[in-house]
C-alpha cells in the first residue's frame, strides 16, 4: 500500500553484530567500507528524532564509526602494499589504478605511507623516474596538441589518469608539484 512504512528496531548488540557480519561479507576493505557507510546514512537518516539522545543510539554509532575506521585503515594498508608494488616495479598503470581507487587525499595518505621510511637513495631513484615521466608526458600532451596553451593527452597516448596519478605522487614525495 502506498505510503506505509515500517519501523525497525535493533539493540547495540545485533547492530554490532550486523556490522560485523557486512564486513565480513564483503570482498574487499573497499567493498566493506562502502557498505558501513551505507548502514551509516541509513542509521543516521531513518532514526527516529525521539531515539537519537538513547545511549544505544550512541553506542550503535560508536560501534559503526569503529567499524568505518577499522576498514579504511585496511583499505589504506592494502593500498599502501599495492602502491608499493607497482612503485618497485616501475608500473605506472598500477600507481594509477591506486589512485582511481582512493580519494586524492587518501592517496596521498597512502603514498607517504608507503614511501616513509625508504632509504634516501631509493627515494631520489623514484623522484628522478616520476619527474622524467611527468616531464615527457607533458611533452608529449603539448605536442600532440594543436593550440600552443593547451595538451591533448589523448593525441599524445597518454592516460590522463596516469598523468595525475604520477602528478599526486610526486607531490608526496616532494612537497610540491614537478609536473
Amino acid at each position: 500500500m502506498y505510503g506505509s512504512r515500517i519501523r525497525l528496531s535493533i539493540s547495540a548488540a545485533e547492530a554490532a553484530a550486523l556490522f560485523r557480519r557486512v564486513a565480513a561479507g564483503a570482498h574487499s576493505p573497499a567493498q566493506a567500507l562502502a557498505a558501513l557507510t551505507a548502514l551509516e546514512t541509513l542509521v543516521g537518516s531513518f532514526t527516529e528524532t525521539a531515539d537519537q539522545p538513547l545511549d544505544a543510539y550512541a553506542e550503535i554509532r560508536r560501534a559503526l564509526h569503529a567499524d568505518i575506521d577499522e576498514q579504511r585503515q585496511r583499505l589504506l594498508r592494502q593500498q599502501a602494499e599495492a602502491l608499493g608494488g607497482a612503485l618497485g616495479a616501475g608500473d605506472v598503470t598500477g600507481v594509477a589504478r591506486v589512485h582511481a581507487a582512493l580519494s586524492r587525499e587518501a592517496f596521498l595518505q597512502v603514498a607517504e605511507r608507503c614511501l616513509t621510511g625508504l632509504a634516501g637513495e631509493v627515494r631520489a631513484g623514484y623522484e628522478v623516474w616520476i619527474a622524467r615521466w611527468c616531464a615527457e608526458a607533458e611533452k608529449r600532451a603539448r605536442g600532440a596538441s594543436p593550440y600552443p596553451d593547451a595538451m591533448d593527452w589523448d593525441a599524445a597516448g597518454v592516460s590522463l589518469g596516469e598523468f595525475m596519478a604520477m602528478r599526486d605522487l610526486s607531490i608526496a614525495l616532494k612537497g610540491h608539484a614537478d609536473c
